[in-house]
This record gives structure tokens, sequence and C-alpha cells, in this order.
């Protein structure tokens, strides 16, 4: 890794490492391995950045857990539902989307 996208993915490693903070609002469990992926995986999965992970966590249209070890990752099965959901989506309905992810996050952070 170098450079500045480097030190941002490194800094974002280490967060997802020290686990989810107590303010995000509700419990997060703690999952065998099989059940964790880690914010990357989610958002290359879903076709989105790292950062609107956060804001689909936060609209809880994706389920935080940590894995054995306290590193801070989504519920595979809720990515499963958000793909299924995302799938096939056109230009239109991708920027609804992201539409809705910002309200539902905006909503829940008031």
């Amino acid at each position: 890794m170098s450079g500045d996208g480097g030190r941002r993915k490194q800094k974002a490693i280490q967060r997802q490492d020290q686990g989810y903070p107590g303010r995000l609002g509700r419990s997060v469990p703690v999952v065998a391995d099989d059940a964790w992926v880690s914010q990357f995986d989610a958002a290359d999965r879903l076709d989105v950045g790292v950062g609107r992970i956060g804001l689909v966590l936060q609209g809880r249209r994706l389920d935080p857990v940590h894995d054995q070890r306290g590193r801070a990752g989504v519920d595979r099965e809720s990515v499963d539902r958000e793909s299924a959901r995302r799938a096939d989506a056109s230009a239109l309905r991708r920027a609804w989307l992201l539409l809705a992810d910002v309200g539902r996050a905006l909503a829940r952070s008031v």
C-alpha cells in the first residue's frame, strides 16, 4: 500500500480491528467466522464504497457484528439480503438507494 490511499485504508483496518464503538446505538453480537464479512468485502460485494457501508449499517439495512477476535464487520446473511435487493438495479434505482441510505442514516442519528 502506498500513498495517501494506502494510509487511509490502513487506518480503516485499524478502526475495524477495534470493533464497533458503543455509540452505534444497538448491541452488536459476536458471530462465528463464517457468518462475518469485513466491511471492505461487503462494499466489494455490494459494489459501493466502504463509507457507504457505514450509511447502510446506520440505516439498519446491514447488521453489524463482531468476529471472535472483536473486529467490526457485517453479518453475511444481511449482505446477501442487501445484494439481492440491489441486484440488477438501474442507474435511477441506484441513485434512489443512495438517497434512501443517507436519509435513513440521518434519521437514526438525530
